[in-house]
């Protein structure tokens, strides 16, 4: 069984534009002021005919799964075996201000007063099952509920699925949406922090064994060595299950003197002082440096984990200009949420 997968394709989109050259851009030079997407698929993947009612989520899930799919050269392979390909939306709710204004209609002015075109939208597995019926692909597909973990948690299902060769290809992405109602639930939160909320963005990967890679070409961006996924215990701080998980990852084989980096999501949950204090102490690894990229980006409420692994490759690549750090060569990238799920992965570029 093929353990390594290999991140062979990738999708980005934001205000900022499209492309891994516009997600750095946007981690080095920032967002300008007042800009916002408003184009959800600006390759128009999807075409103009019967968007009308189609979720902004849902198009900003299939277009950067689409560019993954582009980037790694896959459109043929799609239309040769459609079974052979799995989808994953790390992002169960994303744009929530379009459910709440479904529900909000149908409660206050009455069922008659609700467009049937729009019911699809508040179906939780909405834009993987779109993207499957847009792209021909007939493997799995899911949607992950699993807040800023989300994302991470989808690469999670992903990777089982390809070293049980239940699947040749994943596509996983997720997105973060601009929406008046993240705005209100980030205030009844009280998050302990002055970070604003991350602009809405799209992100996603391609996936396949490492052996499948070298087979057929593909240019490798990371390899995924492990993965390990888990939700806070009722005796944890949100520091400690990443600790858990990391030490899960070790166990299965990580090797902690050859990690020489430590990304990290949700930090705005837990007291970052603690986890490096036992980073030091307990596993004996202070001397791999730690980045917190929702410093830069803004914090994420499903995408943290994409993020993280776009910074990681920014890292190994030495294209994020707010660092010392000029290579990387192994590097853990965790998210905790604020509910305490968390999902951890080991790459190597």
């Amino acid at each position: 069984m093929e353990k390594d997968i290999a991140i062979i394709g990738t999708g980005f989109l934001s205000a900022a534009g499209r492309g891994l050259e516009a997600f750095y851009r946007q981690i080095n030079e920032g967002m300008p002021e007042g800009s916002v997407l408003t184009d959800f698929d600006p390759d128009q993947y999807l075409g103009n005919k019967g968007l009308r009612f189609v979720a902004n989520s849902t198009k900003l899930y299939c277009n950067v799964a689409f560019q993954a799919i582009e980037a790694a050269n896959l459109t043929e392979a799609v239309a040769q075996n459609p079974d052979g390909f799995g989808l994953y939306d790390g992002s169960e709710l994303s744009f929530v201000d379009e459910v709440f204004e479904f529900d909000l209609t149908a409660k206050v002015q009455g069922p008659d007063y609700v467009s049937p075109m729009k019911a699809p939208n508040i179906l939780g597995n909405a834009s993987a099952s779109y993207m499957a019926i847009r792209a021909g692909i007939t493997g799995p597909n899911f949607s992950v509920s699993g807040g800023a973990a989300g994302s991470l948690q989808a690469i999670d299902m992903a990777v089982l699925h390809l070293q049980e060769a239940q699947t040749e290809y994943g596509i996983v992405g997720a997105t973060d949406g601009d929406c008046a109602l993240h705005d209100i639930l980030q205030r009844g939160e009280k998050r302990k922090t002055t970070l604003k909320p991350a602009p809405a963005f799209g992100a996603a990967f391609a996936l396949t064994t490492v052996e499948n890679a070298r087979a057929g070409g593909h240019h490798i961006y990371a390899t995924i060595k492990q993965v390990a996924s888990g939700q806070r215990l009722g005796f944890e701080e949100n520091h400690e299950v990443l600790l858990r998980l990391m030490e899960d990852i070790l166990k299965q084989g990580g090797r902690r003197k050859e990690i020489d980096g430590i990304v990290l999501g949700g930090a705005h949950t837990f007291e970052t002082s603690k986890l490096i204090e036992e980073l030091w102490w307990d596993f004996d690894m202070d001397h791999a440096k730690i980045h917190l990229p929702e410093r830069l980006f803004g914090i994420c409420d499903n995408n943290a984990g994409s993020l993280g692994l776009l910074y990681a490759m920014g890292l190994s690549g030495n294209r994020i200009e707010k660092t010392s750090v000029k290579s990387l060569r192994s590097c853990l990238i965790g998210v905790v949420d604020r509910l305490g799920y968390a999902s951890m992965i080991l790459v190597s570029f």
